[in-house]
């Protein structure tokens, strides 16, 4: 197959003729992704994290019906991953790994390793605000943001 005739794009990748030939570049020049500002990425995975809780949160847990469903323990298979979801709740189990992660990225030196502790800070935050653990996740978000606002 000649230059002009090769695929091209994802056909390319796909095929095992292109794909990254270094930091983000594809067959054709960079992605999409690697052309995103990373404060733009940063914002969407957090915007991901936020809308992910609210849909867990909206769709499995609130609705009465549900509820009502899973009482008596003889509800359908996701009733036990649900129970256990809601027992996390309870305990922290979201609020308190963001503040472990905000934490350390207080304590990191300016690297990728602080604004990947404070990504996952501000995810596991928001996740942990909109799923009923506000106390804790409050004061990890308020950490990452503090985190990133250091230089």
């Amino acid at each position: 197959m000649s230059d002009e005739q090769s695929p091209r794009g994802w056909d390319a990748v796909m095929q095992g003729k292109g794909g990254p030939q270094g930091r983000g570049a594809g067959a054709n020049g960079p992605t999409v992704l690697s052309r995103l500002p990373p404060v733009a990425l940063g914002l969407g995975l957090v915007i991901g994290a936020g809308l992910l809780g609210a849909w867990i949160r909206f769709a499995a847990v609130e609705p009465s019906w549900i509820g009502f469903l899973c009482d008596p323990g003889t509800g359908p298979w996701w009733c036990a991953p649900r129970r256990a979801l809601i027992w996390g709740f309870h305990e922290g189990l979201l609020g308190l790994p963001a503040l472990a992660l905000a934490l350390g990225a207080l304590a990191c030196g300016p690297s990728r390793a602080r604004a990947a502790l404070g990504l996952g800070a501000l995810c596991l935050g928001g996740f942990g605000l909109v799923l009923y653990n506000t106390g804790v996740a409050a004061v990890a978000v308020i950490l990452a943001l503090l985190s990133a606002a250091r230089r």
